[in-house]
C-alpha cells in the first residue's frame, strides 16, 4: 500500500546516486503519486532530504497531438536517426522550449533546428578559418566585452530554472553579432570567438567545435 508502490525507484536512486539526489526529473504526471511516494518512503528511511531540485516536464506533443503509437506519431530517437535526422538538430529542437512548457514537435521545427545548427557551424568555421590566415590582422574595434556579456546572459538564463530556451536565444544573438562583425575581427577577437563556441559546447552539447581544421 501507499507509499510503498514505488519502492524500486527509491532503491535504485540510493544505490547509484546516494541518499540525497541533486536533481530528479520526470513528467508532470509523476508528481502524484509517484514522486510523492518516493519522497515519503526515502525520507522515512534515511531522515535526510531525498531530492534538492525537482524538474517536472510538460508532455510532448507531435504535430499538435499527444504522442501515441495508435496514431502513428510515436518516434524514438533511434527512429529519427534512422530517418537521417541530425542528432544535434534533434537536441536543438527539444531544448527550444522551456521544460515546463509544452513542446509541439514537428518535422518543420526539426528543419528549423537544423538551420540553427548550420548557422552555428558556419560561424565557427569562419572564425577558425580566418584565425589561421597568417596575414589576417583586421580592425581593433571589435568589442570583446560583448561576448563576455553574452556568456553572462546565457548563464543567467540557465540558472533561472534551467531556461535553456532563453539561453539558446542569447547564443544565437551572439552568433549574429559575430557574423555581422566577422570581417573586422582581429586575431585576438577570433581567438575569443573560438573560445566562446567551446564554452557554448560545454553548456549546450551541440559539438560545434568537435571537428577541428588541420594546420594551414
Amino acid at each position: 500500500g501507499r507509499p510503498g508502490w514505488h519502492i524500486e525507484c527509491s532503491a535504485m536512486c540510493m544505490r547509484h546516486l546516494g541518499e540525497t539526489v541533486d536533481i530528479h526529473a520526470g513528467g508532470e504526471d509523476l508528481v502524484f503519486p509517484h514522486h510523492e511516494n518516493e519522497i515519503a518512503q526515502s525520507e522515512a528511511a534515511t531522515e535526510k532530504p531525498f531530492v534538492k531540485y525537482w524538474l517536472h516536464a510538460k508532455h510532448l506533443l507531435v504535430s499538435g497531438e499527444k504522442m501515441s503509437k495508435s496514431k502513428g506519431n510515436f518516434f524514438t530517437l533511434r527512429d529519427l536517426l534512422a530517418k537521417g535526422y541530425d542528432p544535434m538538430a534533434i537536441r536543438c529542437a527539444l531544448v527550444s522550449v522551456h521544460y515546463r512548457h509544452q513542446l509541439n514537435f514537428t518535422f518543420d521545427g526539426l528543419k528549423e533546428a537544423r538551420e540553427v545548427i548550420e548557422k552555428l557551424d558556419n560561424c565557427y568555421f569562419q572564425c577558425l578559418s580566418r584565425s589561421q590566415l597568417v596575414e589576417q590582422k583586421g580592425e581593433t574595434d571589435f568589442d570583446l566585452n560583448a561576448l563576455e556579456a553574452a556568456i553572462a546572459e546565457i548563464e543567467k538564463a540557465l540558472e533561472d530554472d534551467l531556461n535553456v530556451a532563453v539561453a539558446l536565444a542569447h547564443y544565437q544573438e551572439a552568433v549574429t553579432f559575430i557574423n555581422t562583425n566577422l570581417t573586422k575581427i582581429p586575431q585576438k577577437g577570433l581567438e575569443a570567438c573560438i573560445a566562446f563556441f567551446e564554452k557554448m559546447d560545454e553548456l549546450f552539447g551541440f559539438d560545434i567545435t568537435a571537428v577541428d581544421m588541420p594546420p594551414a
